[in-house]
C-alpha cells in the first residue's frame, strides 16, 4: 500500500503510464495474498493427514534456516499411501475386473498369448514384467481380465471334449463335470490366493529403508495362480486327453507315466507360483513357496510303488 501511495503522489496528474502501474501492483498484491492463503490452507490439510505437527514445524524451521532465516512455508503434501502399498482386497477388486471382464474390445488377446507361450518356454519372463507395471500403473497385478477369460474358454472346450469322449449323459453329469472345472480354477485358486496373499502379507513381508511399504495385492496373488493353473491346464487336460489310450490300461507303464504327468504338472504350478511371489522384491524367504513341492515327490512315490494310476482316480472322480 505504501508503494501504492508513493506511485500515485508522484502520479497525480493521472498519466496512463502510472495508471498501468497501480493497476500492476494491485494484482501483483493479489496474487501474492491467494498463494499465502493457499499455502496456509494446503498446510491445514497436510496437519489433519495425521502428520506429526513437531516434524513440521522442525521441517519449516529446517527450511526457513537454509533461506537466510527467513519465514519458510511448507509445501502441502499428499499423505494418502499409494495404491500398491494398501494392495487390493477381494472386495474391491472383484467389481471393477468383472465390469471389464464382459467388455471385450478392452481386452488384449495378443499380450495374453503371449503370455502363455512364456509361462510354458520361460515362464521367469512373466514376472519381469510386474515391475514395469508397478512403474507404469502403480500396481503389481494386471487389470487386463483377457488372461482369465481365454483360461475359461480352454477349460469349457476341454470339459466339452473329455464329456463327448467318455459319452457323458445327462444334464446333471455335465453340470457336475463344468463345476468341477471351473471350480478347481476358480473357486480352489481364490483360496489359494486368499491363504497365500495373507500368509506372504503377515509372514514374509520386509520394509526397506528409505523405501514405500508395500503390501502384496490380492489381485496379484490371483494372477499367480493363474499364471501357475496354466502349465497344470495343459498338461492335465490337452496332454492327458491325447494320452488316454495309454493312461487307461492296466499296466505299470501307463500308471508311471500318468503319475510322471500329474508330478511335472503339480511341480510347474508351484514353482511358477514361487517365481511370482520372488518377483517382488519387498518378500523374503519366498523359497517357502517350494515345499509342497516335497510333499508332491512323496505322493509321486507312494503312487509308483503301489501302482495308483493318478489319471484313472481323478477321472473316475470327475466323471463319475
Amino acid at each position: 500500500r505504501r508503494r501504492v501511495r508513493r506511485l500515485y503522489g508522484r502520479t497525480r496528474s493521472g498519466s496512463r503510464a502510472g495508471g498501468r502501474r497501480i493497476v500492476s501492483l494491485l494484482r501483483q498484491g493479489w496474487r501474492r495474498w491467494r498463494r499465502r492463503v493457499d499455502s496456509r490452507a494446503g498446510w491445514r490439510r497436510w496437519a489433519r493427514g495425521g502428520e506429526s505437527v513437531a516434524v513440521a514445524v522442525a521441517c519449516r524451521g529446517d527450511v526457513g534456516r537454509r533461506g537466510g532465516g527467513g519465514a519458510a512455508t511448507m509445501l502441502p503434501t499428499d499423505t494418502r499411501r499409494p495404491r500398491g502399498s494398501t494392495g487390493y482386497t477381494p472386495s474391491s477388486f472383484l467389481p471393477q475386473y468383472l465390469r471389464r471382464l464382459f467388455n471385450y474390445p478392452q481386452m488384449d488377446l495378443e499380450y495374453t498369448a503371449t503370455q502363455m507361450v512364456h509361462l510354458l518356454v520361460s515362464p521367469a519372463r512373466v514376472y519381469k514384467l510386474t515391475s514395469l507395471r508397478k512403474q507404469t500403473k502403480n500396481q503389481w497385478a494386471r487389470d487386463d481380465p483377457a488372461f482369465v477369460a481365454v483360461q475359461c474358454v480352454f477349460l469349457l472346450v476341454a470339459s466339452v471334449a473329455y464329456g463327448v469322449a467318455f459319452r457323458v449323459s445327462g444334464f446333471g453329469a455335465w453340470v457336475w463335470l463344468l463345476s468341477e472345472a471351473f471350480g478347481q480354477y476358480l473357486l480352489v485358486g481364490a483360496v489359494v490366493a486368499t491363504a497365500s496373499w495373507a500368509f506372504a502379507n503377515r509372514y514374509l513381508r520386509v520394509h526397506h529403508a528409505h523405501s514405500v511399504e508395500q503390501e502384496v495385492e490380492w489381485a496379484y496373488a490371483f494372477d499367480v495362480h493363474c499364471n501357475a493353473f496354466f502349465p497344470l491346464f495343459v498338461l492335465l487336460y490337452p496332454v492327458q486327453y491325447l494320452l488316454l489310450p495309454l493312461l487307461l490300461r492296466d499296466a505299470f507303464v501307463a500308471t508311471l507315466v500318468g503319475n510322471t504327468l500329474y508330478l511335472a504338472a503339480f511341480v510347474a504350478y508351484h514353482y511358477i507360483h514361487f517365481l511370482g511371489y520372488m518377483a517382488l522384491p519387498f518378500l523374503q524367504r519366498t523359497q517357502v513357496f517350494l515345499y509342497p513341492v516335497v510333499a508332491v515327490a512323496a505322493m509321486y512315490l507312494v503312487c509308483v510303488v503301489a501302482q495308483w494310476s493318478m489319471p484313472r482316480m481323478m477321472l473316475s472322480l470327475l466323471l463319475g
